[in-house]
């Protein structure tokens, strides 16, 4: 059974290699390693094994230049619906080195809004467009532990329309204007 040890120093001698011929991929495989790190504190073993597994052979079929981001439709093949692997991860912030309780990301409470006056409806639409995507719904397939009390929205964060998440998104994405 690997586990993150074996793994981290099998992928260190890869990245070594490959970074020796192509430098500019370096931050790419970094990203990619921590992706690996994440899941595996997160989701139970074997699941980031073969979500390891599956990238790296859909990478090698495409020629994948560019690991910094992970593969939706594997990931949600892999981790949708598996166990988490620990309770001692912060749930805001998704760190392991505390609890959701400590940290320092921990959303205030919220106080009761009074109802909207007719008059500041388009304002308040405005705003909630301007709202950021909430980045929890669309990476844990739908699940976000705030519901619907959540601030940010349960938008797709590939096509910024509602109904469904990133993973399942049909749409081609929908590019940023640059800053």
């Amino acid at each position: 059974m690997p586990d993150l040890a074996t793994w981290v120093q099998c992928f260190s001698v890869y990245t070594a290699v490959v970074i020796s011929q192509f430098p500019e991929r370096a931050q790419g495989l970094m990203a990619y390693m921590a992706e690996i790190a994440k899941a595996s504190v997160k989701y139970k073993w074997p699941s980031w094994v073969i979500y390891d597994q599956k990238y790296r052979m859909e990478a090698a079929e495409t020629q994948k230049a560019d690991w910094s981001k992970i593969e939706p439709s594997i990931y949600a093949q892999c981790f949708h619906g598996m166990e988490i692997a620990m309770t001692g991860w912060c749930v805001h912030c998704y760190s392991i080195d505390h609890i959701s309780d400590s940290c320092m990301f921990k959303p205030k409470k919220r106080t009761q809004a009074p109802s909207p006056s007719p008059s500041s409806s388009k304002y308040q639409q405005l705003d909630q467009l301007q709202q950021p995507i909430c980045k929890k719904y669309n990476n844990f397939n739908g699940k976000c532990s705030f519901g619907a009390s959540c601030r940010y929205r349960h938008w797709c964060s590939n096509c910024k329309k509602p109904g469904h998440y990133k993973a399942i998104c049909s749409q081609p994405a929908v590019l940023q204007p640059s800053q």
